[in-house]
C-alpha cells in the first residue's frame, strides 16, 4: 500500500520561502523525466513542498512512482491562460511599458510577489534589474519558466495525511460480481483493501459502499 491523494513533498531550497501561496495553474507530472499527466486546478507551496487540488490529482501516480525508485518531479505552469509565445509578447510590452520599474516590481501584476524573487532566480536573473535591460533572449527564457517550473518530488505527505491508499490486493484475484477472492473460498473484499484509487469527488466513498454492499450480499 501506498499514499494517495495526498500533498507531496520538494527537494528544493525555495518552496518553504513561498509557503502560503496558493494559486490557479496547470501541473505536469514527469516520470524518469517524460511527462505522465497534466491536470490544471490549484496549488498551494508549504512548508515541506506542495499541495492544492491539482497536486491531489497528480499524486497517485507519483507516489505509486516513488515506490518504484522512479525519478519523480512536477512541472509548474504559473499562467496556464497563455501560449508560450503569447506570454513573451505580454512580457516585452509590459517591460517597455515600465522601462525604470525592477522586475521584480513588474512582474508583480502578473504573479504573486513571494513568487517573483524565486522564478528570477531561477532563471539567474537578479530581481533589481530594470526591465529596459532584460533581453529577448531572457524574456523568453523567463517566460519558459513561468510555464515549466520544475521541482522534483522526494515523499508524499504520508498516510497520516492522505486521502486514500493505493495498492493493495489484486482485482485479478477478486470477483467482481460478488468481491469473493479467487483464491480462497468464503473471504471477501471491499474499499481501499484493493487496488482500487478514484479520482476525488466521492468516488472512493462510492466504490467503498457499492463493493462493501456487493460483499455483504454475496455472504449472505
Amino acid at each position: 500500500p501506498y499514499p494517495s491523494l495526498v500533498q507531496l513533498h520538494l527537494d528544493s531550497t525555495v518552496h518553504h520561502k513561498m509557503a502560503g501561496v496558493k494559486t490557479l495553474a496547470e501541473v505536469t507530472l514527469y516520470l524518469n523525466g517524460k511527462p505522465e499527466e497534466k491536470v490544471q486546478g490549484d496549488i498551494l507551496f508549504t512548508r515541506y513542498g506542495i499541495s492544492g487540488l491539482a497536486i491531489l490529482d497528480v499524486s497517485q501516480k507519483a507516489s505509486s512512482a516513488l515506490m518504484a525508485y522512479q525519478q519523480v518531479s512536477v512541472g509548474i505552469n504559473l499562467l496556464p491562460r497563455f501560449n508560450r509565445q503569447a506570454l513573451s509578447s505580454l512580457l516585452e510590452k509590459l517591460f517597455a511599458s515600465v522601462p525604470k520599474h525592477t522586475l521584480e516590481t513588474a512582474l508583480a501584476g502578473i504573479i504573486s510577489t513571494k513568487i517573483v524573487p524565486y522564478i528570477l532566480q531561477s532563471c539567474r536573473i537578479e530581481a533589481g534589474t530594470p526591465a529596459s535591460e532584460l533581453t529577448t533572449k531572457e524574456i523568453k527564457k523567463l517566460a519558459h519558466q513561468l510555464q515549466d517550473w520544475r521541482f522534483e518530488v522526494s515523499d508524499t505527505h504520508g498516510f497520516k495525511h492522505a486521502e486514500v491508499s493505493g495498492g493493495g490486493v489484486s482485482t485479478d484475484q477478486i470477483d467482481n460480481k460478488t468481491m469473493e477472492s479467487k483464491l480462497v473460498e468464503g473471504l471477501y473484499f471491499a474499499g481501499e483493501v484493493i487496488d482500487i484509487v478514484g479520482r476525488r469527488g466521492g468516488y472512493n466513498f462510492n466504490f467503498a459502499w457499492a463493493s462493501g454492499m456487493l460483499a455483504g450480499e454475496a455472504m449472505a
